[in-house]
């Protein structure tokens, strides 16, 4: 008896075009907003950050609702929006956003269909850390290949919460350095170079100054110009 009803059970869904299996399937969905999931008939639509958001016909398959919610097997979330030329004429698109816990991360690579970089947010040394932006503490800038906000390296200062500047005399041979790299010794002078500020970023920012004196074996010298170094 009970097998039949089983089978009598699967006869009507199918015959209504609902899966049996369909409402047995269903998962909590996560966003931005916390969590949500659904009972009953519906519990397999789609599910959004807050009560009722409306599925929007003509809008990108990764976004079809007006509120937030995570695409499926990434830490984006995405919601249809419309947006008006100043023509007069809409079109719908997706507006992304990380999920919590994540933070939008510019590493100067060219994002996926406008999607953003989202970065798991470190568990120390940060103020703050939310869906557009991290903040590491004064003294602390983001290690990328560590996920983690490290302490400043010497020679520089890290202020903005996110990236260090070296100090002036020195310069940030590449983005993915974590030193800074003093600048060259001049055997002519017996000095070290020196840059015009802090902050900067290659060798070609060094240079000997004007008014420099120096002695060799042909007599007693001095640059009338700044004396700049080669990349």
């Amino acid at each position: 008896m009970p097998t039949k009803i089983l089978f009598a059970a699967i006869a009507i869904n199918l015959l209504t075009g609902t899966s049996l299996f369909a409402a047995t399937s269903c998962v909590t969905c996560t966003n931005p907003s916390g969590s949500c999931a659904s009972t009953g008939p519906a519990c397999c639509a789609p599910c959004y950050s807050s009560g009722g958001g409306t599925v929007v016909t003509g809008c990108p398959d990764d976004c079809p609702g007006t509120l937030f919610a995570q695409i499926s097997g990434t830490n984006i979330a995405a919601r249809c929006i419309t947006s008006t030329s100043i023509l007069g004429g809409s079109t719908k698109k997706c507006e992304y956003r990380c999920m919590d816990g994540y933070f939008q991360y510019d590493n100067g690579l060219a994002n996926l269909n406008g999607r953003p970089t989202c970065n798991k947010c470190p568990t120390l040394n940060f103020t703050s850390c939310t869906y557009d932006a991290l903040v590491c503490k004064s003294g602390y800038f983001y290690l990328e290949r560590t996920g983690q906000c490290a302490t400043c390296p010497s020679n520089a200062t890290c202020t903005d919460g996110m990236t260090f500047a070296c100090s002036a005399g020195y310069y940030r041979a590449s983005t993915a350095a974590i030193a800074c790299t003093q600048c060259p010794y001049d055997s002519i002078t017996s000095r070290y170079g020196t840059t015009a500020s802090t902050g900067s970023t290659a060798v070609s920012q060094c240079y000997i100054p004007e008014s420099v004196n120096f002695t060799d074996d042909t007599g007693d010298w001095e640059y009338t110009n700044k004396c700049v170094y080669a990349s």
